[in-house]
Parts: C-alpha cells; structure tokens; sequence
C-alpha cells in the first residue's frame, strides 16, 4: 500500500482525489500480493536460494481490461502488443492492446533494483504520470521503479470511424516488486508518506472509500427522490384525470341508458300498467347500478387512500434517510476537518520534534566537547601546582642551603622563576592545550552565548601571552593561574546553562511525546467515531435497500396502476368520443325516430280505424273462407277413405302377388327337376325297354305341368296388370296429396297474412284454425307414413 503526495502533509483535497494522489490497490491485490510474498518466503525458506525476482502487474479501473501478470525477472523483459509471433499469456508482458507498439518498453532486475525503459514507443510510457521518454519514437533513459507505483503504457486513442467514434484504452497497471528472496521493495522515496503513527494508508483509503460510497450514495437518493416525487405527481395528475373520465363517462352512460330507455318505451306503445312495470324495473335496475358505482367508487378511494398512504410512508421515509445523509456527511466533513488537522498539528510536532532532537544531540556534542576541554585544562592547572609546588620547595630548599652570597640567592631566585615562568608558558602553550582554544571558541559560537565579563575567551590567554613578550615572573604566574581560574568557572557555568538547556529540551520533547500521544489517542477516538459512522452507513444502506425494494415495488404497483388508467383512459377516451358520437348520432336517430314515431302513431291511428273496418270484412270473408274449407276438408276425409281402400286393395294385391311368385318359383323348380329327369331318361330309353314304356306315359305329365304353368303365368301378368293399375291410383293419390300440402300452405300464409293484418283474433278462430292445422298435419303423416310401404312393395313386386 503506497500513497503517492508531492506534499509531506495529507490534506482534504489529497484525500477527495483519488485517481491523482492516491494510487493504492486492492485488497484482494493485498492478500495476492502477500500469498506470493509468503510462497516466495516459502520457497526460499526450503533451499531454493536462485529464485529469481518477479513483478506483478495489476489491473486498475481505468485501464484496458487485462488479467494479472507475474513476470519472472531473470532476463530483461520486453513488454508490446501482441502479434502472431508473441501471443498473450499471464507470465509475459504481452498486452492486446492498439496503443501499444510490438517494443514498447523493457524491465529488467539489476542490483537488486528494479528498472523500466522505454524503447522508443509511440505512445509512450509513464511512471506516476511522468513520461520516461520526451518525444515519440525516441528512447528514453532506464528510470528505477518500486512497488506500489502506477505504470501507464501508452495514452487513450479515438478512432473516429463514418457511424460513430471508438476509445481505445492503455494499459495502466499498479506494481507490486519482489525481490528473489520474496521481500517485497520498498515504495518510492518520493511518494512515501512520514510517518503518521497509528493511521495507516490502509485507513486513509478505506475512510476515502467510505467518503465517496456516502456522496454516491446521497446523490443516488437525491436522484431517487425526485424520480419517485415526479412519479408521484404523475400518478396524481392521472389518477384526477381517471378520476375525471370515469366520472363523465359514468354521465354518458347514464344518459345513453335513459336515452336507450326512452327509445325502447317511445317503441313499445305500452299502456299505463306497462309504463308502471317498467317504471318500476328502471328503477330497481337505477338503485342497483348506483350500489354498485358506490361498492367501485369506495374501492377506488380505499386504493387511493392506500396508495397515498404509502407515498406518505415513502416521504417520510425518504426524509429520515436524508436527513440521516445530511448528518453523515457533516460528522464525515467534520472527522475530514479533525483529521487534516490532526495530520498538520502533527507534522508541526514531528518537525519540532526533530528540531528539538538535532539541538539536543548538538548540544551534547558540545557539552562533550566541553568536558573534554574541561578535563585537559583540569589536568592542565594540575601538573602546573604540581610543579609550583616542587618549585617553591626547591626555592626553600636552596635558600636555606646557600646562604654564601645575595648575588647566588638573587641569581638563583632569577633562574629559578624563569625556569618557572618558561615550564607555565610551555604549559600553557603546549600542543594539549592549543587545539582545545579554538574548540572552545568555535562551539561559544555555534550556540551563540552571549559574551559576558564573567565568561572570557580562552584565546585571551594566548593574547596575553602573544602581549606581555617579558613578563615578571611572579605576576605571570599569578595572573595565569587566575584566568584558568576564571576560565574554568566560566566552563562550569556555561556546562551548567547547557545542562539547564538541555533540561528544557527534554521537558519540550517529554511535551511533544505528550502531545503526540494526545493525537494518537484523538486518532483513535476518530477510528471509533468513522468505525460507528460506518456502522451507521452500514444501517442506512440497509435501510435505503429496504426503501429501494419497497419503493421499487410500489413503482411497480404505480407502473401497473399507471398503465391500467392509461388504457382505461384511452379506452375511455375513445369509448366517450365514440359514446358522443354515437349519442350525437343517437339523439339525432331519436330526433327522427320520435317525429316518425308521432306521425307512424298518427298513420297506424288511421290504420288502424281502416284496419278494424276490413276486420269486417275479413270476418265474413272468413266465414266464407270456413265453409270452402269445410267443404275442402270433407272432400279431403273421402279422398283419405279412398285412399285407405285402395291402401288397403292394394296390400291385398301385393299379398296375392307374393303367394303367386311363390308358387311360381316352386313351379319352376319342379319343371326344372322335370326337364332333368326327362333329359335322363332319354338318355337311357335305346338301353332299356322298359324305360321305354314308361316314357310312354311321361307326355301327359309333362302336358299337365305346362298347364300348370299357363295359368300361372295367366294369373301373374294380371296381377301385374292390377298392381299397375294401383301404382296408377297412388300416384294420382300423391299428386292429390301434394295438391292438399300446397293448398295447406297457401291457407296457412293467407291465415299468417290475415292475423298480421288483423293484429288480433277471437279465441274461436284459434281453436278452429289450430284444430284445422292439427287435422291437416295428421292427414299429412299418415299419408306419409304408408307411401314408404307402398313404394317399398312396388319395388318388390
């Protein structure tokens, strides 16, 4: 995880902008990259110690798609589209890409480094959006690269073609480098983050994540709502609409149906009970039509009211949920302000903190400079008394022992004191003390300590002695001896403002470790507070998916009402413009129908006055008529009891007929056997005499028979000739009866005509014409019923 800033402070807009200042992969790429990591750690653990280094190449979101690439670095790699020689696989870097050339890059391991080149490519390659080589077609240096950066190779084409235009994406890849041991590189010095304590990239990102999930998801239900309030009032304006034509076309029907009503009576003609029964019936059927608008009209109000009492849920629900958006993005807005804050208070404490450790450890190299200094002028005074010492001893000593003459003591006094004299200048002058002068001067200066009469230089030694050439003796030592004194005091007391110094440095860093433990403690307040916020996110989206579902299914609900009162009102629509027309028309055709009705009423007034007079007439054309067809129907009974006979003689005939047929056959039968026998014994009459004799008595046999068959034949062809005289008779019955059926018809439409004319008839006129037709069908099936027979017997005869 590698967050790439050109600045060392993580603000707001780093954090909102994503795709330019922070590149960082994918879990999922996390848990790949620490599976290979581990197989590597793996596989170098078990003794395999020539693995070579690999590279992965993860896909990013804007890229051409492309699966993930694990490429072994052995050999330098070429990376370049594919074409029939080099086709794409997972373990090369062959991309099927248009942007990209055949020899686009190369990438390569050396020196345990990691290292990208781009070989003169047309698009180019980029390396966290910095282009390797300036111009096309021109190779570019071998720049060095770390895990985590963003490789782009080639830039977005549009191909503008006659129908339309077409994007070719590059290839962008996020790298994850590994070293042959397994070990992952480390991110570009660059673009690596300071140090930030308890807040890893990890969080930042997912916080940044969140971020945006909650404005997509506020703009979403933004969206959302104004589509469902428009929805709403959509469905308000077309359930008024619906309202509206159900209401006139409840009107139209109502005045088609009276105005059909009308129309029905204005035909009818009826008399007053008529006109009560059917005042009556309209009634009934106006209580029961408006029962039941009321039963729809009630439904259609309840379904409303339902209907609004969801949207009202809905709207309420849509205002808690937006509500709840609203205060999300304030405590995000708020913990985005705490935490760029945070991020800058600690900066400051770090980069004070560091300021404060470079004092510090200047201040103890100067303070051990001083003790060392402190030490060698220490031991310096020391040797210095030491010798003193011996030298006054020695003074006393010869002072006490040569007492011969003052010009030996003066002489020996003098060289004693120059001996002393030039031992404190070599001392002081000696090569220990020398370097330690311009130390001493130059780390007063380095901490700028503010020159005092109390606190001299130590170069004042050397210039007193650069000065005083030939000095006195005892005056040059005492005053040697006092300014190391003084100088030493002054050590002391600058080792002591040091020391208080240095005090005051770690109480400022015990107070910046301080304040720093406050931040990581503010941190992790702020963890806790977005780990409730994402809680809270985590319920609304529930939330929202529960109002989703629900407002999706009341979208639906509302599309099938939608669509149900969009064809009823169009069905409405056309039915009352065709309802108008046709009541137009309608009304019109009433119009008409009443003026005709009134002067039909008028002229069936008169007809019926001319009606009644021909009722007269036809009442004694009738009583004409009765007794014509009285006369016809005794007429039509004899011609029946003719018919009967001769029926009935007929059968008789036939009976005889089938008894002479009968004995005909048996006749023919037995001349047959006649003839044969007659045949054998001719045969057989030259061989036998006495066959010869009998065949003389055989002619009156055979003579006999022939009789026989004579009459026979006499008696069949007059049953013949009977039989055809009776088919004659029946075919003039039929004729007969044919004659009677049209002659029924003909009464029958004259009778139809007559009570059409007359309008009405006395009962006895019914009964009579009814018993007349009874009669007339009788004599019809029963003539009908013995022609079968007779047709039948005649086809046998």
């Amino acid at each position: 995880m590698v967050v790439h800033s050109n600045s060392p402070l993580i603000t707001s807009n780093s954090l909102l902008s994503v795709s330019s200042m922070i590149n960082l992969t994918a879990i999922e790429t996390e848990d790949q990259s620490d599976k290979l990591s581990q197989s590597s750690d793996d596989t170098t653990s078990g003794g395999q110690t020539t693995e070579a280094a690999k590279a992965v190449f993860i896909c990013c979101p804007k890229s051409h798609p492309f699966q993930e690439r694990t490429i072994i670095l052995n050999q330098p790699v070429k990376i370049g589209r594919s074409v029939a020689k080099a086709k794409v696989a997972v373990s090369n870097a062959i991309f099927d890409c248009k942007v990209l050339s055949r020899n686009h890059a190369l990438i390569w391991y050396e020196d345990e480094k990691f290292w990208l080149q781009d070989t003169k490519s047309s698009n180019g390659t980029f390396v966290n959006d910095n282009r390797l080589n300036n111009k096309s077609n021109q190779e570019g240096p071998p720049t060095e690269i770390f895990s985590g950066d963003t490789v782009k190779f080639g830039v977005e084409v549009v191909e503008t073609n006659q129908k339309n235009k077409v994007t070719h994406g590059c290839i962008i890849a996020t790298l994850r480098l590994f070293h042959p041991d397994g070990r992952e590189t480390k991110p570009s010095p660059a673009s690596a983050p300071f140090n930030i304590g308890s807040i890893s990239t990890t969080d930042l990102y997912q916080l940044q994540k969140y971020i945006q999930e909650a404005s997509q998801r506020e703009k979403q239900l933004q969206s959302k709502m104004a589509v469902l309030q428009a929805l709403v009032d959509r469905t308000k304006e077309s359930s008024e609409g619906g309202w509206k034509a159900l209401v006139d076309e409840d009107r139209v029907l109502s005045k088609l149906e009276t105005l059909e009503g009308q129309m029905q009576i204005y035909a009818k003609n009826l008399n007053d009970e008529k006109w009560a029964e059917e005042l009556s019936r309209l009634r009934s059927e106006r209580v029961e039509y408006e029962s039941k608008a009321k039963e729809s009209v009630r439904k259609v109000l309840q379904e409303k009211v339902d209907v609004m009492k969801e949207c009202e849920d809905l709207k309420r629900k849509l205002v808690e949920s937006i509500q709840e958006c609203t205060q999300l993005q304030k405590t995000v807005e708020f913990t985005q302000r705490e935490l760029d804050e945070l991020a800058a208070n600690h900066q400051s404490q770090i980069e004070s903190y560091q300021e404060l450790q470079e004092k510090v450890e200047e201040m103890e190299k100067v303070r051990a400079s001083l003790e060392e200094d402190k030490a060698k002028l220490e031991k310096a005074l020391n040797e210095h008394l030491e010798n003193e010492k011996k030298a006054q001893e020695e003074s006393i000593l010869t002072q006490n022992i040569s007492l011969i003459s003052d010009g030996d003591k003066e002489n020996m006094a003098v060289t004693t004191i120059e001996d002393m004299a030039n031992s404190d200048q070599k001392l002081l002058l000696s090569e220990d003390i020398k370097p330690a002068l311009p130390v001493i001067s130059s780390k007063f200066s380095v901490q700028q300590v503010p020159p005092s009469p109390e606190f001299p230089k130590v170069e004042n030694l050397v210039s007193v002695n650069a000065k005083n050439e030939i000095p006195e003796p005892a005056d040059f030592n005492r005053e040697q001896i006092q300014e190391i004194q003084v100088q030493l005091k002054n050590l002391e007391n600058a080792s002591k403002e040091m020391e208080a110094r240095l005090e005051d440095s770690r109480r400022e860093k015990e107070e910046a470790e301080k304040t720093i433990s406050q931040l990581r403690e503010k941190t992790e307040a702020l963890q806790a507070k977005l780990s409730e916020s994402e809680n809270v996110l985590e319920k609304q989206k529930k939330l929202v998916q529960e109002t989703e579902t629900s407002k999706k299914a009341l979208e639906d609900k509302l599309k099938e009402k939608e669509s149900e009162l969009k064809e009823m009102c169009k069905e409405e629509g056309s039915k009352a413009e065709e309802r108008e027309r046709l009541q137009k028309e309608e009304m019109k055709r009433l119009t008409d129908l009443l003026e005709d009705v009134q002067s039909k009423k008028r002229a069936l007034q008169s007809e019926i006055e001319e009606l009644q007079r021909k009722a007269q007439e036809a009442d004694a054309e009738k009583s004409s008529q009765e007794e014509t067809w009285k006369k016809n129907l005794q007429a039509a009974e004899e011609k029946s009891k003719q018919l009967s006979q001769l029926g009935s003689q007929l059968r008789h005939r036939e009976l005889e007929s089938e008894e002479l047929s009968r004995a005909l056959l048996t006749l023919e039968a037995e001349k047959e056997e006649l003839l044969r026998l007659g045949s054998s014994r001719k045969s057989d009459q030259s061989a036998h005499v006495v066959a010869g004799m009998d065949s003389a008595d055989q002619p009156g046999e055979e003579d006999e028979m022939a009789l026989q068959l004579s009459i026979l034949d006499e008696r069949l062809t007059a049953a013949q000739d009977e039989i055809r005289h009776l088919k004659e008779a029946y075919q003039s019955a039929n004729e007969e009866r044919s004659f009677i059926r049209e002659q029924r018809d003909v009464l029958q439409r004259e009778y139809r005509d007559l009570v059409a004319r007359e309008g009405k008839w006395s009962l006895m006129t019914a009964v009579f014409w009814l018993w007349v037709g009874v009669f007339l069908n009788l004599l019809f099936r029963r003539l009908s019923g013995s022609s079968p027979q007779l047709d039948s017997e005649g086809d046998d005869s």
